[in-house]
């Protein structure tokens, strides 16, 4: 799992008290750009 995250203003880089879950960008570029896509 990343530690670190790259969302603008996203908290999940910080400890473990916050309760966020990060995840590694997707393999597929489909579902990357998806994922990019939906990022504020």
């Amino acid at each position: 799992m990343p530690c670190k995250c790259s969302v603008p203003a996203c908290r999940g880089n910080y400890d473990e008290a916050n309760k966020v879950a990060v995840f590694s960008f997707q393999n597929d570029e489909n579902l990357r750009a998806e994922w990019l896509r939906a990022i504020p």
